[in-house]
């Protein structure tokens, strides 16, 4: 269901060859369940990785996108734990 909501966005917005993949994301030694997408438009690629997470009472939201080479993993690099 989530797909589909989020496949109708990226069609609203113009994008097509809209593909979904799930998995983990990795953030120090905690893994994330994650939504990678990939789309396109204008001849150009859009690669996204996208996750939530509760932190104090709080859902927090992220999407990490890209285009043209997909480094979204190479960004996610950069993000840590606040302990």
């Amino acid at each position: 269901q989530n797909e589909a909501i989020v496949k109708q966005t990226f069609e609203n917005m113009g994008y097509t060859n809209i593909t979904f993949e799930h998995g983990t994301a990795m953030i120090e030694d905690e893994s994330f369940a994650c939504m990678r997408a990939t789309a396109q438009i204008n001849g150009i690629t859009m690669y996204q990785l996208s996750f939530a997470t509760k932190c104090n009472g709080y859902i927090a939201n992220f999407a990490i996108t890209t285009f043209n080479e997909n480094t979204v993993d190479d960004v996610l690099s950069y993000f840590y734990l606040i302990k």
